[in-house]
């Protein structure tokens, strides 16, 4: 027969052990969202650079973060209702690099951080 002692060792215990009743919480894989209005390959440069610095960082594509990227040249959409998209879809960031992107992003949110390359003119 187990007894009290014996008993509530092993439940604290499991609770230590994966699947226990405190396990660690899978940690969550953050959404960047890009917006631009150009052609997605114009871009490339400056998001491996993005890619390289989280790498730097510690950060691993997939695993810590994920990259929506929307063009409107290339969904022929405007930035605009790109932008609302973005934020309907709950990402944690806008990325953008140019003015007309950044402004269709304010116009979205202001809840969402926004994270600017490159702007002028505004």
């Amino acid at each position: 027969m187990i007894t009290r002692r014996e008993f509530v060792l092993m439940l604290g215990a499991s609770s230590l052990m994966p699947g226990g009743a405190f396990a660690q919480q899978p940690r969550k894989v953050r959404r960047v969202g890009f917006l631009g209005n150009l052609a997605p390959s114009i871009y490339r440069t400056r998001l491996d650079a993005f890619k390289a610095g989280l790498r730097a960082l510690g950060y691993t594509e997939g695993a810590d973060y994920i990259i929506e990227l929307k063009s409107s040249q290339e969904k022929g959409a405007s930035l605009d209702a790109l932008a609302a998209e973005l934020v309907k879809s709950k990402v944690d960031l806008i990325l953008t690099s140019s003015s007309p992107a950044v402004q269709a992003a304010f116009k979205a949110t202001r809840e969402v951080p926004i994270l600017t390359t490159t702007a002028s003119g505004m």
